[in-house]
């Protein structure tokens, strides 16, 4: 299910809508926004309005469209949430590439983990990346997740075997940052 609207300083996280779905997959059709993510298959735009649908109603997601300047550039959100054990897996990624490296990311994780926590009172946040996925790392570093393990040779990418890098936040980290500022 997607979440309501909230506006950071420079981006929106606000629910996605079946007519995202172009845009999105307009994002999704550059191989190198693709590498890091789950799927390096081209997204058709019935894959996607499906997929839009899927988050609309599943009990078990919670999530947004990224927006920057009034337009889509990606998603963020908890997938496989376990309600019983108060866990869910973070998913982001930003495909316009001319906004990469800009604290983006950094801004929406924060403002999505701030909102999992307050909100549904989570334990903990697991996360990952795929090893190579520089920026995805220091996103995640910066929000506060912590390297809890690897899964060797997970990802098969541009010719070689990528570990898979798990993350996670633990409620009580995430306390001790607020406190900090």
């Amino acid at each position: 299910m997607f979440c309501t609207t909230i506006k950071g300083e420079r981006v929106t996280l606000r629910p996605g809508t079946v007519a995202d779905a172009a845009a999105l997959v307009a994002l999704l059709d550059d191989a190198e926004v693709r590498d890091f993510l789950g799927t390096q298959d081209a997204i058709s735009l019935e894959a996607e309005v499906e997929w839009l649908r899927a988050r609309q109603t599943d009990p078990n997601t919670r999530g947004w469209i990224i927006e920057f300047r009034s337009r889509p550039i990606g998603v963020i959100g908890l997938d496989a949430i376990n309600w019983e054990l108060s866990f869910g897996t973070l998913g982001a990624w930003i495909g316009d590439k001319a906004l990469w490296n800009q604290g983006l990311m950094k801004e929406a994780g924060q403002l999505a983990r701030d909102f999992f926590f307050m909100k549904f009172n989570l334990r903990k946040i697991k996360g990952g990346y795929i090893d190579g996925n520089d920026a995805s790392k220091r996103a995640q570093e910066r929000a506060g997740f912590r390297e809890v393990g690897r899964f060797r040779d997970e990802h098969f990418r541009n010719g070689q075997w990528r570990d898979h890098v798990a993350m996670e936040l633990w409620r009580e980290d995430w306390e001790r940052l607020r406190q900090q500022g």
